[in-house]
This record gives structure tokens, sequence and C-alpha cells, in this order.
């Protein structure tokens, strides 16, 4: 369902790890807590008061080789679309947020009931 192309790079500078973070489309955002953690990590950079084409330090260049090669496995996911049954007895939506210091996120879950 999702098509990663992140090109190999040596050394990320923090205007590589923007680069990358907008490659990652997601309108239905369905890969949110994915962006989300992407994102947390450049506030991290700004906070080191990097400069855009200087490269990462070693410290936190790991976290961020390891967090690009796990982008792969997003080739694997599947989300079915289908939200209804023909028939019904009961529908109910399901509403959740949550929030901290880094991200806040919100989500609804259609929930049907099929007659037996």
């Amino acid at each position: 369902m999702f098509k990663v192309s992140i090109p190999s790079i040596a050394s990320y500078t923090k205007r590589d790890v923007l680069s990358v973070i907008a490659r990652l489309y997601d309108p239905l955002g369905l890969i949110g807590p994915v962006i989300s953690k992407a994102k947390i990590f450049l506030q991290k950079l700004w906070l080191r008061k990097l400069n855009w084409e200087e490269c990462l330090p070693e410290a936190i260049a790991s976290d961020w080789l390891n967090f690009v090669s796990s982008l792969k496995a997003l080739e694997e996911l599947k989300i079915d679309r289908y939200l209804l049954t023909d028939s019904y007895e009961k529908l109910m939506l399901l509403g959740y947020a949550d929030a901290s210091e880094s991200a806040y996120g919100a989500v609804v879950y259609m929930h049907c009931t099929k007659e037996d």
C-alpha cells in the first residue's frame, strides 16, 4: 500500500532528514505514528542548533539510520478499507485522543455488529 523510496546516504544532514520526512506522504494519517517519530527526531536536531548542511552527530546518526532502515517495513503494511456490512444491527463510533509534550493524536473507529 505504501511505497517507500529513500536514497541511501552515508551521512545525513538536517536537510536530508527533512527530505526523508517529506517523502512520507500519508493524506489519511494511517502511518501518523511513524511520521510523528520522524518529526520528533527533527525537533531534536533543532534543539541542538544544527545547520542545514551539518552532518548529524554520531550519537544520533545511528538512531536516524535505524529509523530509515525500518521504513521498508511500511511496504508490507496493508489496511482494509471496507467499513460496513450489508446488514447490521448496531453501528458505533468510538473516539480516542491522547497527547504528550512531544505529540498528540486522535482516532475514530467504526464498529458494526452484524446480524446473525
